[in-house]
């Protein structure tokens, strides 16, 4: 990726695809989650805390696809 790819992803004139942003991670040894949240920790607590609230609403079916969904990633 050019320096200008970078400097578009930077000020959002370009928005990245999944594989791009992989690509960047993996140059840079990081996780997805730090280089798309600011504050990280703060915000993974939080993403945990919704992911587990949104859990436990649903019911067997819906867990089981979501469990079959994310074997697939």
């Amino acid at each position: 990726m050019s320096v200008q790819g970078y400097r578009n992803i930077e000020h959002s004139r370009y928005l990245p695809t999944a594989e791009t942003i992989d690509k960047i991670c993996e140059v840079f040894n990081i996780q997805p989650v730090e280089l798309l949240l600011p504050d990280t920790q703060e915000n993974l607590d939080r993403l945990k805390e919704l992911i587990h609230i949104k859990l436990c609403n649903c019911d067997v079916d819906k867990l089981i696809k979501i469990n079959n969904f994310i074997d697939l990633i």
